[in-house]
């Protein structure tokens, strides 16, 4: 949901050309978007369509500028198997000043737990992205 609700923000700000994909930390091997995920996000004008999951690596993360996280056990993880570039992990909340800590993982979890997910997951990313754009990092 991260992906697409930043893809989208920033193709509404003429941005479509920064290039954003996601990434997982355990190996779903290319699982697609549960229907709640893509239930929540086409009620917001997202379609994930056929979207599947990817599996984080060491080449997805040299060729990157920055990998947000919503977890601090992903950092952990991260911070395990590729030290050399904890200068660009950082969790998604560092970026918002109205969400503190950990984005919860609504997997397994009904509608509700993806809707409060996806809030706040918009909520950060917009104000991440006028943040950025302020300081003229996009």
């Amino acid at each position: 949901m991260a992906e697409a609700i930043l893809k989208q923000i920033l193709k509404k700000r003429g941005k479509a050309d920064v290039k954003v994909e996601s990434r997982g930390i355990v190996n779903l091997k290319r699982t697609p978007a549960t229907v709640n995920a893509k239930t929540v996000c086409r009620e917001h004008g997202i379609e994930l369509g056929k979207k599947r999951s990817k599996q984080v690596s060491r080449e997805a993360i040299s060729s990157t500028d920055i990998v947000l996280v919503m977890e601090q056990l992903h950092i952990d993880m991260l911070r395990t198997h590729y030290p050399e570039y904890m200068g660009k992990v950082h969790l998604l909340t560092d970026f918002c000043s109205s969400v503190e800590g950990d984005i919860d993982d609504p997997l397994g979890g009904g509608i509700s737990s993806y809707e409060r997910t996806f809030t706040i997951l918009e909520t950060c990313i917009r104000e991440m992205v006028e943040r950025w754009e302020e300081e003229s990092l996009l």
